[in-house]
């Protein structure tokens, strides 16, 4: 769901056509089903825009480098563009490696880390 949020508040166009249209409970299933039959898919200065337009309307402290480098990650085949399923898997593999993470602090009894 949260990535499902991500997208919609990044590709604004996607988010107005689904608005209305959709609960909550079904919001990942609908943005799933709209990508397959709707190419969508983000550049890099698109996808920075749209960062830091949600960075300062938010307050979240979002540089342009810190944009640029989210997108380079998420760009797995590099052709330039990013895709909600991109955009998935590079969230499925954050959470994944934060789980590893916290497993191996827990077995080490190590402290977390500092909060941001």
């Amino acid at each position: 769901v949260r990535a499902a949020h991500v997208w919609l508040a990044l590709d604004t166009k996607m988010s107005d056509a689904l608005r209305g249209h959709v609960d909550e409970g079904s919001l990942p299933a609908a943005v799933l089903t709209f990508t397959s039959q709707h190419v969508r898919r983000m550049a890099r200065v698109d996808f920075c825009n749209s960062v830091a337009a949600l960075s300062g309307s938010l307050g979240l402290g979002v540089t342009g480098g810190d944009a640029k480098s989210l997108f380079l990650q998420t760009d797995f085949d590099k052709d330039g563009y990013i895709t909600y399923q991109d955009l998935l898997r590079s969230y499925r593999e954050a959470l994944s490696r934060e789980a590893a993470d916290r497993k191996k602090r827990k077995e080490w009894g190590m402290l977390p880390p500092p909060a941001d």
